[in-house]
């Protein structure tokens, strides 16, 4: 963020899940520099109020672009990836930040909504221009009525965007960021499990993503989360043995216990699971109910039944017909 022009202080404190989680604020300045950062193919040009000025007889006496800060920030692939997100948020009908989208013209952008709705933001870039918008009060007081940057920032970018680029000479083009062939630049086209993130597996039918990479930088290490699938025990929730008459059919998600996966306090494991077809069998273990032990417990065997009187002397006689022959 510091090579971007946000500085530390008041407004930014740097801690981890404080970046993360989007705690700090910053102004659309700093945003609009951000972003257009990205859109320059990850070269930071600062932003400055006027370009030049001139005197009486025309000749430059101040020229800002000679002294404002320049810099690459972000690699060409990682420029190339989020703008290709940030179109897919403004440009398909799915995206939160559709209302921004412009006819004609290539817009990247994302939607940002507050707690509490006390804010909204939308910044978003066109192939000429960076610009960020905020509404909300000044005392950063809760509004009446709940509203999101894609139903109210969205529509504000755009109405102030068509308005800059009106009297410009615009040529459809790209985004700078993405007018290079993404493999030309070091990317790469690969197919990968989503719930696991690794290499797609020939069990990961329904759950595979196609996506562009840093060449190189996707694991080779093909999905272990998912399996074909097995029976599990209804009872137990494990793997189903050869002694568990009701099970159901698995679609065969183990999740491992060392993966890392952070869940809500409400959400476990067997949950995520579940959510992915895996049921709660995600367990290697097999069933610890139904074993031999309950097997033999439930069918204890027969006793041999006592000879009745009078039947000794025909095993008597048996025997000694035997021991004869």
């Amino acid at each position: 963020l510091n090579q971007l022009g946000i500085p530390n202080g008041s407004h930014l404190k740097a801690t981890g899940a404080g970046l993360a989680l989007g705690v700090n604020g910053i102004t659309m300045v700093e945003e609009a520099g951000a972003f257009g950062a990205l859109a320059n193919g990850g070269m930071y040009m600062q932003p400055i109020a006027f370009t030049t000025v001139l005197n009486d007889n025309g000749d430059v006496i101040l020229d800002a672009t000679k002294v404002h800060d320049e810099k690459q920030v972000f690699s060409e692939q990682t420029a190339w990836m989020m703008i290709d997100m940030l179109q897919d948020a403004v440009q398909t009908s799915a995206g939160t930040g559709k209302k921004a989208n412009i006819s004609g013209m290539d817009v990247a952008g994302k939607t940002g909504t507050n707690d509490s709705h006390r804010g909204v933001t939308f910044a978003g870039v066109t192939p000429y221009y960076s610009c960020a918008v905020y509404i909300g009060h000044d005392d950063y007081k809760e509004p009446k009525g709940s509203t999101y940057g894609g139903d109210a920032a969205a529509p504000l970018w755009k109405a102030v965007m068509e308005s800059v680029h009106e009297d410009l000479d615009y040529q459809d083009k790209p985004i700078k960021a993405v007018e290079k062939d993404p493999e030309s630049i070091g990317l790469t086209k690969e197919k990968v499990c989503r719930v696991s993130g690794l290499k797609a597996g020939g069990s990961c039918s329904g759950y595979v993503e196609e996506d562009w990479f840093v060449r190189g930088s996707l694991s080779q290490e093909t999905c272990t989360w998912h399996t074909s699938g097995y029976q599990v025990c209804r009872e137990s929730g494990q793997r189903a043995g050869q002694f568990c008459s009701d099970t159901y059919y698995a679609g065969g998600v183990k999740i491992p216990e060392d993966a890392g996966v952070i869940l809500r306090s409400d959400v476990g494991v067997d949950n995520l699971r579940r959510t992915y077809g895996g049921g709660s069998g995600g367990s290697s273990t097999y069933c610890t109910i139904h074993t031999q032990a309950w097997w033999n417990s439930m069918h204890p065997p027969q006793q041999p039944e006592q000879p009745a009187e009078g039947d000794d002397e025909l095993t008597n006689f048996d025997t000694i017909t035997n021991d004869a022959n």
